[in-house]
C-alpha cells in the first residue's frame, strides 16, 4: 500500500512540475488582458468640447433626439438624450455662420432651423441635417421692412405639408417685428407680421423678445409673442400678444377678446426697463381657441430694474408674478413642473407652478449645471436638460425635475490632468478627479462612471484634490484638497444621479470647516 501511494505522489509531482513549466512558457501576449484602459470622459467624439458654449438646445418630442449649437460653424446631434454627440457634415455652413439659436419641429425631426444672430442668417434642413438651405435676407419687400437684431426663433408643427419658421427682434429704429418663412411652400419669401391688424399699436413697439408656436398649431394656427413698448415715455409695458394665422391678425382684431394684448407687467420707473432677455413656455395643452387652456409662463430679465425680473404665470390674460427678482434667461414647462435658467448657471424649479401660491427654489451652487451664464433649459421626456455658456460650461441633465444637475457631455473644461481615482467595493462605480487651468480659469471636476460618465461635482480651484469612499457605504464620498484644508463630502451619492429626490433644503454636497490649529 505504501508503494502505491508513493507512485501516486510521484505522478502528481510530475504533473505539478509540467504545469509550472507551462506557466513559464506562456507567451507575454497571452496575459495582456490583465490590464485594460478606462476611457475617460474626453476628448472627442464630442463629449468634451473645449473652448465653446452651449448657446441653445432643441429637443424632439421623443425626448432622446437633442440638437445643440455652440456658437461655432457646426450643429451637434444626440440620439441618446445627450450622452454622446455627432457633429454635422464638413463645411456645414459655407458662409462661415456661427449659429447660436436652434429650433426643431415638434412633430418631425427632419425640419430644424438654426440662426446666427450676429449675421441675421437662418438655415433650415428638411432632411434631418443632411443638407442645409440659407433662407436669405430677412426682409419684407412689400412692407419695406427688415430686421437688424434677432432675439428668438421657433419652428411650428406641420400643417398642410408646411412648417413655419419665425424669428423675432427689432430694427435699427427700435421697432419690434416678427418674420415668418413657410418651409415647403413654393416660391416662399420672408413675410413680416408687425403690419397685421391688432399688433400693439405697431409704431410704439420697441422689441419682440420671445415667440412660441402653439403646441396645437395644426388646429389653432396660433403663435404668441412677448413684446415691450414705451407708452407715453413713462411706463414700460411688457405684453403677451397672440397672433392667428387663419385670421392674419393679432389680439382683439383676431377675435381673442379686448383684453389682448395682455399685460404681463408694467414698470412705472420712468420708461427705462427695456427687455434684455425674454422667454415664454406654453402649457403642453395650450389651445389658442380655448381661453381656459391658454396658460403660459413668461420669463423676464429687464434693463434698469431687477425688481420686476422673474417668472410670470399667465392664465390667459391674467398675470401673476410667481418668482420675481430673478434674472431669468429661459423657461420650460412640461405641464406639471417648471424649470427656469437664469443669467448665471443657477436653475429655478417648481413642482406647483400653476398653484395660486407656487413654490420656487434655486439649485445649490454645487449641483447647478456647470458654466457661468446664459442657462438654456428644456424638457427631454421625464428629464430636464440644460446648456450653459462661459467658463466650465456643459450640457447637463437633471432626473429629479431640476433639483440637482450633472454635466454629462459637451463639457468645455479640458481633462488633461488626472489627480486621483477611486472604485466602489463591488467595482460598479469609478470616481475620477481631474483639474485643469486654461484661459477661462482653474476648475476641479469629479466624474463618476456607472455605465456612462457624468460630472457630479465641479468648482473653481487651483489645487489638486483626491477622492475617498467609505468602505461600508459607497454613497459616502469625500473629496479633499492636497496640501490644503478643504474637504467636500456627500452622504447621498445615490441621489447625485437623481435616482431619488434630494432632501430639502438641497445639500447634496457640503464643505466641512477646516481644522483649526490647537
Amino acid at each position: 500500500m505504501k508503494k502505491k501511494i508513493t507512485r501516486i505522489w510521484g505522478i502528481g509531482l510530475v504533473v505539478a512540475l509540467m504545469a509550472s513549466l507551462m506557466v513559464v512558457a506562456i507567451p507575454a501576449s497571452a496575459v495582456d488582458n490583465l490590464w485594460d484602459s478606462e476611457i475617460t470622459p474626453g476628448p472627442p467624439p464630442y463629449q468634451i468640447l473645449a473652448g465653446s458654449n452651449v448657446t441653445d438646445i432643441a429637443v424632439y418630442n421623443d425626448g432622446e433626439e437633442i440638437w445643440a449649437v455652440t456658437g461655432d460653424n457646426w450643429t451637434y446631434k444626440s440620439v441618446d438624450g445627450g450622452v454622446t454627440w455627432t457633429r454635422g457634415n464638413t463645411g456645414e455652413f459655407t458662409s462661415n455662420a456661427n449659429p447660436n439659436l436652434i429650433a426643431i419641429a415638434p412633430d418631425t425631426s427632419d425640419v430644424i432651423a438654426v440662426c446666427d444672430t450676429s449675421m441675421n442668417k437662418v438655415f433650415v434642413t428638411n432632411n434631418g441635417g443632411v443638407t442645409w438651405n440659407d433662407l436669405g435676407a430677412i426682409t419684407d419687400a412689400t412692407a419695406g421692412t427688415t430686421i437688424d437684431t434677432i432675439t428668438d426663433m421657433d419652428v411650428s408643427s406641420t400643417r398642410a405639408g408646411q412648417n413655419k419658421v419665425a424669428v423675432s427682434g427689432y430694427n435699427a429704429n427700435g421697432e419690434g417685428n416678427i418674420y415668418v418663412f413657410s418651409v415647403g411652400a413654393v416660391g416662399q419669401l420672408w413675410g413680416e407680421l408687425k403690419s397685421k391688424a391688432g399688433f400693439n399699436s405697431s409704431a410704439t413697439a420697441n422689441t419682440v423678445a420671445a415667440i412660441a408656436f402653439s403646441p396645437n398649431y395644426p388646429s389653432d394656427q396660433v403663435m404668441v409673442a412677448v413684446t415691450g413698448y414705451v407708452a407715453g415715455g413713462t411706463t414700460d409695458n411688457i405684453l403677451l400678444e397672440i397672433y392667428s394665422f387663419s385670421h392674419s391678425a393679432w389680439n382683439a382684431s383676431a377675435g381673442f377678446g379686448t383684453v389682448y394684448p395682455a399685460l404681463v407687467v408694467a414698470d412705472t420707473t420712468g420708461g427705462t426697463s427695456a427687455i434684455t432677455n425674454g422667454s415664454i413656455a406654453l402649457d403642453p395643452e395650450y389651445l389658442g381657441s380655448d381661453d381656459i387652456l391658454r396658460n403660459s409662463f413668461v420669463g423676464l430679465n429687464l434693463a434698469g430694474t431687477t425688481t420686476l425680473d422673474g417668472i410670470y404665470q399667465m392664465k390667459d390674460t391674467i398675470s401673476k408674478g410667481v418668482d420675481t427678482g430673478q434674472t431669468i434667461y429661459s423657461v420650460a414647462y412640461n405641464g406639471a413642473n417648471l424649470i427656469a435658467g437664469t443669467t448665471t448657471n443657477t436653475v429655478r424649479y417648481s413642482a406647483d407652478p400653476m398653484a395660486s401660491v407656487p413654490s420656487f427654489y434655486p439649485t445649490g451652487s454645487l449641483k447647478s449645471p456647470g458654466g457661468a451664464n446664459s442657462t438654456v433649459v428644456a424638457w427631454a421626456g421625464t428629464d430636464a436638460v440644460a446648456g450653459t455658456s462661459g467658463a466650465n460650461s456643459a450640457f447637463a441633465v437633471s432626473t429629479n425635475n431640476g433639483k440637482s444637475w450633472n454635466d454629462i457631455s459637451l463639457i468645455t473644461t479640458p481633462t488633461g490632468n488626472s489627480t486621483d481615482v477611486a472604485v466602489t467595493a463591488d467595482g460598479s462605480k469609478v470616481y475620477w478627479v481631474s483639474d485643469q487651468t486654461d484661459a477661462n480659469g482653474s476648475f476641479v471636476s469629479l466624474y463618476r462612471n456607472d455605465g456612462g460618465w457624468q460630472r457630479i461635482l465641479t468648482f473653481a480651484d487651483t489645487s489638486n484634490y483626491f477622492v475617498r469612499l467609505a468602505p461600508d457605504d459607497p454613497d459616502v464620498i469625500y473629496l479633499a484638497e492636497k496640501n490644503g484644508d478643504t474637504v467636500y463630502y456627500t452622504s447621498t451619492a445615490a441621489r447625485i444621479s437623481g435616482t431619488s429626490a434630494p432632501p430639502a433644503p438641497l445639500l447634496t454636497w457640503q464643505s466641512r470647516a477646516p481644522m483649526l490649529p490647537m
